[in-house]
């Protein structure tokens, strides 16, 4: 995934990465996306899926609270850390 645009869903640049990972979505029972915040308000080629099509979303720090309140607001429950993960730590 490259790209979360609030209002309409994820995106990607690769053409092979939207095909698989919308196979694996209409397989799965529950969904969970995992991104950094420079994915939010992004842009990318193809759109891998709509909000409808994912439950939870897990997000870094640092991502607008409007984007967050919108992506909430069309079903997906979201966690963020209250700090960036450091590794070694």
């Amino acid at each position: 995934m490259d790209a979360i645009v609030a209002g309409d869903g994820f995106y990607a640049d690769n053409a092979e990465e939207v095909a698989i990972s919308q196979a694996m979505i209409n397989r799965a029972r529950y969904t969970v996306a995992v991104a950094d915040h420079t994915k939010a308000e992004a842009t990318a080629f193809a759109k891998i899926c709509s909000f409808s099509e994912i439950n939870e979303l897990l997000i870094g720090p640092g991502v607008d609270a409007e984007v967050l309140t919108s992506i909430r607001n069309q079903g997906v429950k979201i966690w963020t850390p209250k700090k960036a993960f450091k590794e070694g730590k």
